[in-house]
């Protein structure tokens, strides 16, 4: 080998045996999850280091072929937690890539016909990059992930200047979009998201899908909070908003529907999710599979049948606000009925 080439090697050795002295996880009696979260681990060390606060994280890495190197919510939900723990300064360029295109997402709101901000499904420079009107227009855990993502990191490190100069902006904005999208049912009772897709992309056009539901409301609540330690009157003008929006966001927090049975202790992953067709998926066929390339849409979307998790996503993200009990009635009742055709 050239000496160039030699020097590079042994930089290239140096920096990852420097990483993982510092940030391996170790798993025991377990050869394959070892390989497994290590290679996670050299994944995201390579693909992302904070050097620009215009870039993000491409869906698949920088190997893989799909998405066209588009950057998802799991940025903010899968990919930040490690960036937290490993390199504070990567997780806070990832948080400012959304401040940075928080125009773009205010301009897609409209596009919606609703005022605020709405984060897109799938971008490179902030401008809505998928092309499948049923996940651009119906999803919002883009949204609700960014904010999500402020919360973690604020919870974190304490960052008041992160929160004053650019988050508060990102949550009063992104609420602003959640209050005018969500309405009030006919009884004026209960507040939440009709005609919807959430996180499990097998159903299209739900009303109140738990997790969209849940997700806005932690979304209210943590914009309340940080207003009243940092917030001011002159932060709501150049937002487009006033003291009344504050006041519509707690009682549409307060009043939003959370579907959830008492006495099974399982949340209902949409309206009418319960009383759904059921389907044994363990009778479909492994040639059927993947069943985007073998089934119909309608087909797939009528069973109590999902692609990934939903319920169980909220459940992981807030985990401290849900008890053991809680977690094993509805990982029991939605692992049987998940395909798992998603990295999700």
């Amino acid at each position: 080998l050239s000496p160039v080439i030699e020097e590079i090697g042994d930089k290239n050795k140096a920096y990852f045996e420097k990483f993982f002295s510092e940030n391996d996880i170790k798993i025991d009696g377990d050869d394959s999850d070892q390989q497994g979260i290590r290679f996670s681990l050299f994944q995201l060390t390579s693909v992302y280091h904070g050097f620009s606060e215009d870039d993000n994280i491409g869906a698949k890495g920088l190997t893989g072929e799909a998405y066209s190197g588009h950057a998802f919510w799991d940025s903010e939900t899968y990919c930040l937690p490690f960036y937290l723990l490993t390199d504070i300064k990567a997780a806070k360029d990832l948080l400012l890539y959304r401040y940075n295109t928080l125009r773009q997402a205010k301009e897609r709101a409209r596009m919606l016909d609703c005022s605020g901000a709405c984060y897109p499904i799938a971008t490179l420079n902030g401008e809505e990059g998928c092309n499948l009107w049923q996940h651009a227009s119906l999803q919002f855990q883009p949204s609700t992930g960014v904010c999500y993502a402020i919360y973690h990191y604020y919870t974190l490190t304490h960052d008041e200047e992160f929160i004053i100069k650019y988050g508060l902006e990102i949550l009063l904005e992104v609420s602003h979009f959640l209050l005018d999208r969500g309405q009030y049912d006919q009884d004026g009772k209960y507040f939440g998201y009709y005609a919807v897709m959430g996180p499990d992309e097998f159903k299209m056009m739900v009303n109140n899908n738990c997790y969209t539901n849940f997700m806005a409301k932690k979304t209210f609540e943590f914009t309340l909070k940080m207003y009243n330690e940092y917030g001011n009157d002159d932060l709501l003008k150049k937002c487009g908003v006033d003291k009344a929006f504050l006041s519509a966001i707690k009682k549409a927090m307060e009043d939003m529907k959370i579907p959830y049975d008492e006495k099974t202790k399982v949340f209902e992953q949409n309206d009418g999710f319960f009383t759904l067709p059921h389907i044994d998926i363990d009778s479909i066929p492994n040639t059927d599979f993947p069943l985007y390339s073998h089934w119909s849409y309608d087909r797939i979307y009528r069973y109590d049948m999902i692609k990934q998790p939903d319920v169980l996503m909220f459940l992981f993200l807030y985990s401290h606000c849900f008890s053991k009990e809680q977690k094993e009635a509805n990982y029991d009742y939605y692992e049987p009925r998940c395909i798992h055709e998603s990295s999700l």
